[in-house]
């Protein structure tokens, strides 16, 4: 089966206004395909607002594109996504999220019943919201191996499973020969596996394939002298292991610090 993908950058140009007016810009792109995935856009999004960027994640629900930003902010896009509302993650008391620990929010999920799941990074939890950006419950209890990630290298993506098992990736240390996933098992217990890395990749995105119980792993890589790359691979979360690469993109294709991953399906094709 061929996998589409496609990839969205994001730029932000100071200002505020809510609802937030956004600009899309397709960017040139040197081709790429192989036997699973072919590259189909580069699009450029820029918006009249400072909170606009650093989007952390992806999520589709109910037709609706989701995003959240490392601030702590949920991104609620129109159809076109010529609009976008803007709405800040709260505490449970209501007051908003103050400090670094606090306000790294870096993957969502779908809760169901109108909620999301947002993970958060540094102070590692798992919050339910509703999408007005209020705590809509208890933090999901996490397995024990969580709080003794480093500070800045803890959850870093959460998908749920098509019968309502979470499923977590720990970004890891660099350099770092694996990381932690974890997955409930019917008992929503917690079953810890290592992940392996390698070649300097990190995870930043997870997101089920539609009508499949496999999951898409994002992967980041950064040098200076080097740049950024990124990789997809599926992985088999019954087992804990990585079944294949689907492509490793590199320049002069145009990336950037891509951290939010969402797959599609229509009558020809999946699409990330």
């Amino acid at each position: 089966m061929r996998y589409i993908l496609f990839f969205m950058l994001v730029w932000a140009i100071p200002a505020v206004a809510e609802p937030v007016k956004v600009w899309k810009k397709e960017v040139p792109f040197a081709p790429f395909q192989n036997e699973h995935l072919k590259l189909l856009s580069v699009t450029q999004l820029e918006a009249d607002s400072s909170d606009f960027g650093g989007l952390s994640a992806l999520l589709k629900k109910e037709g609706q594109l989701l995003a959240v930003s490392d601030r702590a902010h949920l991104f609620q896009f129109n159809p076109d996504m010529s609009l976008v509302d803007i709405v800040p993650l709260l505490e449970k008391n209501d007051d908003e999220l103050d400090g670094d620990h606090r306000v790294d929010s870096e993957s969502l999920a779908d809760a169901g019943d109108g909620l999301i799941y947002v993970s958060f990074e540094r102070d590692d939890r798992i919050v339910p919201y509703n999408l007005a950006g209020y705590v809509m419950g208890k933090e999901l209890p996490l397995p024990k191996e969580v709080y003794d990630l480093p500070f800045n290298d803890g959850l870093e993506a959460v998908e749920v499973s098509s019968d309502g098992r979470l499923v977590i990736v720990a970004e890891g240390p660099k350099d770092a020969p694996s990381t932690f996933l974890w997955v409930q098992d019917e008992a929503k217990e917690w079953q810890a596996y290592k992940l392996p890395l390698s070649d300097g990749f990190r995870p930043t995105g997870l997101t089920r394939l539609p009508d499949d119980e496999r999951m898409v792993l994002l992967e980041r890589f950064y040098r200076p002298l080097q740049g950024v790359a990124i990789r997809l691979s599926v992985l088999n979360v019954e087992t804990g292991q990585r079944e294949k690469v689907l492509a490793t993109l590199r320049s002069p294709t145009p990336l950037d610090n891509f951290e939010g991953i969402i797959a599609e399906k229509n009558e020809k094709e999946r699409r990330f």
